[in-house]
C-alpha cells in the first residue's frame, strides 16, 4: 500500500507552535491509476508510430511475397522439402500481412475481427516454428489435443501473442544457458463464470490458457518493467528479446471485453503467464 501524508503545524493564540499534526491517508488506487495513465499514453504514443511505419512495411513485404509466389510457380522442379520451406514463407509472410492490418488497427483504435479459432492449431503453428529456428534441446509442448479447446479471438493476435511468449522465453533459458529438460509449454482448461467472479468477467464459458517455461522468471521490478515499457531491446551480446515483447500482448488481449489477461512470474519455476479467452465454438466439418 502506499500513503500521502500531510503535516500540519498547530499554533496557539499567540501563534507560537505547540505542536503538529500529520494526517495520512492512502493513495493506492490513485497511484495505480496514475500508472495505467501513463501506461496508454505511452500505448498512445506507439499507436501513432505503428500507423506511421505500417505502409512503408506494407510495401516492402508485397516485394517478398511476389518472389516467394515466383518461387511456387516454378515449385515442379523443386523437392518437397523446399515446397514446405515456400509454403511455410508464403504463411510467414500472410501473418507479416495480417501484423500490418494491426498496427494500421492500432492506430486508428479500430476493434479487430474475431472467430472461433482451434487454440491447438494456432499454438502448434508457432511451436513448429520454433522447434526448427532454436535450440531443440528446449522442448516445446503443446498440452491439448486438436479441436479441443476453441476460443473466440483473432487468429493472427493470437498468434502474435504465442510467438512473442515463446520468443521470450527461449531467450530466457538461452540467457542462462540451456541445459536438457528445459522447456516451454501451453495448456489450456475450461473456465466457468457464474455469479461474481475474481476476474470481473460476465457469466459465461471461458477458456482459461496458460503459457509457461523453466527459464529464469521475473522479480518484481522486471515484472513492472516489463507492463510499462513499450519495446525491448537487446542488450550486449546479443541476450534478451527484442521487439513487441511481453507489452505487444498486453495490448492485444485486453483490447476485448470478453477476456482478460493476468501476468504472474515465479522465479523459482520460470515465468507464468494466464489469459482467459469466450469459448468459442466448435467447427463442424462439412460434408
Amino acid at each position: 500500500m502506499r500513503y500521502g501524508w500531510e503535516a500540519k503545524t498547530v499554533m496557539d493564540k499567540n501563534d507560537n507552535p505547540t505542536g503538529f499534526v500529520s494526517v495520512g491517508r492512502d493513495i493506492t488506487d490513485q497511484k495505480q491509476l496514475e500508472e495505467q495513465l501513463q501506461i496508454r499514453q505511452r500505448m498512445d504514443s506507439l499507436g501513432t508510430l505503428a500507423g506511421g511505419i505500417a505502409h512503408d512495411f506494407n510495401n516492402l513485404l508485397v516485394g517478398i511475397m511476389g518472389y516467394i509466389d515466383l518461387l511456387d510457380l516454378d515449385a515442379g522442379s523443386l523437392s518437397e522439402k523446399q515446397k514446405h520451406y515456400i509454403d511455410n514463407a508464403l504463411k510467414s509472410s500472410q501473418r507479416a500481412a495480417d501484423l500490418v492490418k494491426q498496427l494500421q488497427t492500432l492506430s486508428v483504435g479500430v476493434v479487430s475481427s474475431k472467430a472461433s479459432v482451434d487454440i491447438y492449431e494456432i499454438a502448434g503453428e508457432v511451436f513448429g516454428m520454433l522447434e526448427r529456428t532454436t535450440d531443440r534441446l528446449i522442448k516445446k509442448e503443446v498440452g491439448m489435443k486438436p479441436g479441443e479447446f476453441y476460443v473466440t479471438a483473432n487468429s493472427t493476435e493470437l498468434n502474435q501473442v504465442f510467438l512473442n511468449l515463446g520468443t521470450n522465453a527461449v531467450q530466457s533459458i538461452k540467457g542462462r544457458g540451456v541445459n536438457p529438460g528445459d522447456y516451454i509449454r501451453v495448456t489450456a482448461e475450461d473456465y466457468i463464470v457464474r455469479g461474481v467472479d475474481f476476474t470481473g468477467l460476465p457469466e459465461g464459458d471461458y477458456v482459461h490458457v496458460t503459457f509457461e517455461d523453466n527459464g529464469g522468471g521475473m522479480s518484481g521490478k522486471s515484472k513492472e518493467g516489463h507492463l510499462t515499457r513499450c519495446s525491448r531491446q537487446k542488450t550486449k551480446g546479443g541476450k534478451g528479446a527484442r521487439g513487441w515483447g511481453l507489452p505487444w500482448c498486453l495490448i492485444l488481449l485486453p483490447a476485448d471485453t470478453s477476456g482478460i489477461s493476468i501476468l504472474t512470474a515465479k522465479r523459482e519455476k520460470g515465468p507464468h503467464f494466464t489469459f482467459i479467452c469466450r469459448k468459442g465454438r466448435l467447427k463442424t466439418r462439412q460434408r
